[in-house]
This record gives C-alpha cells, structure tokens and sequence, in this order.
C-alpha cells in the first residue's frame, strides 16, 4: 500500500492498532520522499487476513 507521506501518522496508528490485535503480523512502513510504503507479513496461515488489509 502507497499513500501520501502526510498520511504517515494515520497508518502508524494503523499498524500499532492492528499489531495489538494481531501480533502475529510484521508491518513496514518505508518513508520515500513524498510517499510512505506500507510492507505487511504474516505466517502463510494469515495470508487471508493479510489479502483483506490490502484489498
């Protein structure tokens, strides 16, 4: 997921959210300039939940 780097903050909270509820999932966020990169893992038996956060 790709997103205006103003919006770093919202994701971030995101991320912390969801990592609450889920700690089995890996979230990387990668600041590039203007844009902010959201990198999501999991264990192959989450890849559902994985396919639903990036839909």
């Amino acid at each position: 997921m790709t997103v205006p780097a103003a919006r770093a903050g919202d994701l971030a909270a995101l991320c912390v959210a969801e990592q609450e509820c889920c700690p089995f999932f890996t979230f990387v966020l990668h600041l590039d300039g203007p844009m902010v990169h959201l990198e999501v893992r999991a264990p192959q038996q989450a890849r559902e939940l994985v396919d639903q956060l990036t839909a």
